[in-house]
């Protein structure tokens, strides 16, 4: 058996949606394949490792990177969702205005 703690957990799958926080590990492992559970995948890559998860992606795979754990949101995103929420915002605003037809109205 495995604990998978309360401030673990993150939205996306079955995980979040349960009270049970102690699982088998193939459990953990089934719920990350079948259901594509975050915080099930989040807890794998700290089982094993982040940074020698990280490593086995770039040796393994050319173009895919292990930067953060799943949904978790670095202080970079929030800069970037923040200057893209400023700076676009009303830009595409006005262009849904301008022609309403294209959201269907």
């Amino acid at each position: 058996m495995v604990h998978v703690p309360e401030d673990k957990i993150v939205e996306g799958g079955m995980l979040c949606h349960l009270a049970q926080r102690d699982w088998m590990m193939r459990d953990i492992l089934d719920l990350m394949l079948s259901d594509s559970d975050n915080t099930a995948t989040n807890f794998l890559i700290d089982f094993i490792g982040f940074a020698k998860m990280a490593a086995w992606f770039e040796a393994e795979f050319a173009h895919l990177h292990l930067g953060r754990y799943l949904m978790e949101v670095t202080d970079r995103e929030i800069r970037y969702i923040l200057f893209w929420t400023a700076s676009h915002f009303y830009h595409y605003c006005d262009k849904i205005k301008a022609d309403l037809s294209k959201v269907g109205i």
